[in-house]
């Protein structure tokens, strides 16, 4: 069990890491376009675009940082031998469940080795009880 929680552990930072990736490609393209965006429109269109551009900027960023920052840091914490990297891997593999495909085939392994985790640690306690 402990190869599964080492190739999660893994994975997971690797994800983490592309995802986070991603996201600042993806802000900095926006923010590379954004001043085109606004050379043609009017005053009052800019003043809109302005105050919500970054409102919804600030909420898209957030949101693409809550799954791969947990998952880096369960990671590198399963890694190190931490009890709590697997719970905070567990979180983090859950809200990849809604990322298709790859998120959802590691979110599946996340629950696996989770569940497989918490039955081998139920065998042991039973035996030692």
């Amino acid at each position: 069990m402990e190869s599964h929680k080492r190739t999660l552990a893994i994975l997971h930072i690797i994800y983490g890491g592309l995802t986070l990736s991603v996201a600042i490609i993806a802000n900095t393209i926006f923010r590379s376009v954004l001043p085109f965006i606004a050379a043609e429109m009017n005053s009052e269109e800019v003043m809109f675009f302005s105050t919500f551009g970054h409102v919804i900027q600030s909420v898209v960023i957030f949101l693409l940082l809550l799954i791969p920052l947990p998952s880096v840091i369960g990671g590198i914490a399963l890694l190190n031998g931490k009890k709590w990297g697997l719970t905070l891997i567990l979180i983090s593999g859950s809200l990849s469940l809604l990322s298709f495909p790859i998120g959802m085939a590691l979110g599946a392994y996340t629950i696996w080795v989770f569940v497989k985790s918490g039955q081998e640690k139920a065998l042991n306690d039973q035996n030692q009880g």
